[in-house]
């Protein structure tokens, strides 16, 4: 159970390192799974970057990226990016803490790309707005990509359906927003559900729309958690 005094105490410390709301312009090259498309400059960027990333890959390092040997390293592409949206850890416990508010998603500067092999997501390419300037900023990590394809597949955006990608970095969960006619749900990436227990031991994973404030329930303990050891 949450003390109301101490949510509140560090949701006025919190507050205070929000992520970058972004303000782009609309002129898409490339079309993400979600509702924003990817402008001309973080295409240009990510395209310039990968080849500079790749070219620092240690040998020995590899398979960290997801690559085999080298042959498989120079046949690297880009996919198709996705931005990347967040859940304040402010508002979570807001929420929590029983703050007549809500926890929305926001989105973030943050644009990743699969990095593709033979057709394989192996890597992403994490693009972010620098004093103004597109730029790549990491290479690493496991990429959404393929889950992702999955939940379009299921919930297409023929149909009204549009999917964004949202983590949560306070706690690294992953989820996919779905959202229709102003309704949003969150879908929890399955090593998101296992990391928070949401499945029992030897449960198979299922994909599943989620209330917003469910999520919120379930990610609060964790927040609080990571927030407090960060603190000491």
């Amino acid at each position: 159970m949450f003390d109301r005094k101490r949510v509140l105490l560090v949701v006025s410390v919190v507050i205070l390192w929000t992520l970058s709301v972004a303000s782009v312009p609309l002129t898409a090259t490339a079309r993400a799974g979600g509702a924003d498309p990817a402008p001309e400059g973080v295409v240009a960027a990510a395209r310039d970057g990968l080849l500079e990333f790749l070219r620092a890959v240690p040998m020995n390092e590899l398979e960290y990226f997801g690559f085999h040997d080298q042959d498989e390293l120079s046949r690297a592409t880009l996919g198709e990016p996705f931005r990347v949206y967040t859940m304040l850890p402010s508002e979570i416990l807001a929420v929590a803490g029983g703050e007549p508010t809500a926890a929305t998603i926001h989105s973030t500067t943050l644009w990743q790309f699969p990095v593709l092999c033979d057709g394989t997501s192996r890597t992403l390419l994490t693009i972010d707005d620098m004093d103004g300037i597109w730029a790549a900023v990491d290479l690493g990590g496991l990429s959404p990509a393929i889950e992702m394809r999955e939940l379009a597949d299921r919930w297409p955006r023929s149909q009204g359906y549009e999917l964004e990608y949202v983590r949560v970095f306070q706690t690294g969960s992953q989820f996919i927003s779905v959202t229709k006619d102003n309704l949003s749900h969150l879908v929890s990436l399955e090593s998101t559900a296992r990391s928070l227990g949401m499945l029992a031991e030897g449960e198979a994973f299922e994909y599943q729309l989620m209330d917003v404030s469910a999520v919120v329930a379930i990610l609060a303990p964790f927040v609080w958690a990571n927030l407090e050891t960060t603190q000491e």
